[in-house]
């Protein structure tokens, strides 16, 4: 298949995901699976998110900027998106877009980070988030409230105080703020999908709508909690060792209790470029407990390697499997 068809392929899901009206679980499982078929299916759906988060800072584009793109010849290289990349892309996406009569991409309060990137933001309501790397959501107030939708990676929130409530809608969960600061965590990349949340002040709600039978579960100041899908109700709510233990991704550090190891690859794979391949799924169940950089890759491998009876081997094809030892 070549590059372009992937890159369009790319884009229409991502069109499709920015619909969280019409985008299901399924549909969720169905993109993760692309996403792994072939890198190129990574890197394009990353470059269209994070050309929407261009497009979505006010002033990004305007017309002599679009006339001066669409004079230039395509490109012939992708091996860097530097901000005129970017901006062709963005063009290019507004233009088959329209060609469909869909404008999505146009819209606002759409926030993406690529591999390896952190970003912090301020919702147009005065809320402040700090975005884990490859993480992408979207922000919509109403009269009634102010929500954000989750699509994907993990954001800390520090909600500003408003009139209306605030939520975290994250695939079939919710997470109703009551005057915090708190992280939201999805995963695909297990059997069932998973919501991690974790609060440093205040308190939240936790919900599922696939379980509305199951009362909402309240967590406050200190305490975190796993909700997986294939299950009515989350896990026991548990300490964290400090406040220095919230969120650690975004002072670079990554840090488990009893996590299995599919968990931690997925985490370690949000921060870099190679493919971490996992050879053989029984060593995905082995559990890890400690902390890992995600400044130091190298330092990270060699942790693992040291507990587990794993190693980790570069391929010349961007490629870095874990095996067995």
């Amino acid at each position: 298949m070549d590059r372009e068809t992937v890159r369009q392929q790319a884009m229409h899901w991502l069109v499709r995901k920015l619909n969280p009206a019409e985008w299901s679980a399924e549909d969720e499982r169905h993109l993760q699976s692309w996403l792994k078929i072939r890198p190129e299916h990574l890197d394009e759906f990353l470059a269209a998110q994070a050309t929407l988060a261009v497009m979505s800072q006010p002033g990004a584009f305007d017309r002599a900027e679009i006339a001066r793109v669409l004079a230039r010849p395509p490109a012939t290289s992708r091996q860097t998106f530097t901000r005129r990349h970017l901006s062709g892309l963005a063009v290019a996406a507004v233009l088959t877009l329209s060609a469909a009569g869909v404008w999505i991409l146009q819209s606002r309060n759409t926030y993406a980070t690529g591999i390896a990137e952190t970003r912090q933001i301020t919702l147009p309501d005065g809320t402040r988030v700090h975005l884990d790397a490859q993480t992408s959501l979207h922000y919509e107030a109403t009269g009634s409230g102010r929500t954000v939708h989750l699509r994907h990676g993990a954001a800390v929130f520090q909600v500003a105080p408003h009139p209306t409530p605030f939520k975290v809608a994250a695939d079939t969960w919710s997470v109703r703020d009551i005057g915090t600061t708190f992280q939201v965590l999805l995963r695909h990349d297990a059997p069932h999908g998973t919501v991690e949340v974790g609060v440093a002040e205040g308190e939240v709600e936790l919900t599922s709508e696939r379980h509305p039978a199951t009362p909402p579960v309240r967590l406050s100041a200190g305490e975190e909690t796993t909700w997986e899908d294939g299950s009515d109700r989350p896990s026991d709510k548990t300490q964290t060792a400090s406040p220095g233990d919230f969120a650690t991704w975004r002072d670079g550090r990554l840090r488990y209790r009893n996590r299995p190891l599919s968990q931690v690859l997925a985490d370690l794979q949000r921060h870099q470029k190679d493919r971490l391949v996992l050879l053989d799924p029984e060593l995905g169940r082995l559990t890890v407990t400690g902390t890992l950089s995600t400044r130091d890759l190298k330092q990270a491998y060699t942790a693992l390697e040291q507990i587990l009876p794993l190693r980790f081997a570069v391929q010349g094809s961007g490629e870095v499997q874990v095996l067995r030892r």
